[in-house]
């Protein structure tokens, strides 16, 4: 009880985060037209892991979706992008010499070339909320992760133990 209208400490704090959708491929809408900022979302990943250690939240939890669906269509996504980098060699004179735009050709360059880059997405996801060093971040995953990894492979990543139950 308060007796001077004193605040008191909360009990606990905790950061929530859903739907981050991060995908390497260029800006575009959602299947209803929504506004999709794909390759930003990194960014936005990385400040809310920021402002959570900054406001010392004791737990994160995740509630999915960390990666957008379109992962794995990157041929699709990109081609206009894709046919101004040379795939067939990486070095440092095929790639634009402007920061933001290097950072982009490279990330594209390493997901052209990835066997699955659905893995490397949620790789770069949870690199971007590393950030966050203050407590446990739990995840549970989403739609999204189901149509770029197998249950095991989202298991492995975000930690999240899969049970299999007794039918019957």
């Amino acid at each position: 009880s308060n007796t001077n209208n004193e605040k008191s400490p909360p009990i606990l704090t905790f950061g929530v985060l859903a739907d981050i959708q991060y995908a390497p491929i260029p800006n575009g809408y959602s299947f209803n037209g929504t506004p999709r900022y794909y390759r930003h979302a990194l960014t936005t990943a990385s400040h809310a892991a920021q402002h959570f250690e900054k406001e010392e939240v004791c737990m994160v939890v995740n509630l999915g979706d960390i990666i957008d669906g379109k992962c794995q269509e990157i041929d699709i996504y990109c081609k206009e992008e894709i046919e101004h980098i040379d795939t067939n060699q990486n070095t440092d004179t095929n790639i634009n010499t402007d920061t933001e735009e290097e950072t982009k050709q490279q990330q594209l360059f390493k997901y052209i070339n990835s066997s699955n880059p659905g893995h490397d997405a949620v790789d770069d996801v949870l690199n971007a909320l590393s950030l966050y060093k203050r407590g446990p971040m739990l995840h549970t995953y989403g739609n999204h992760e189901l149509y770029n990894l197998s249950r095991i492979d989202i298991a492995n990543k975000l930690g999240i133990p899969f049970v299999k139950e007794p039918c019957g």
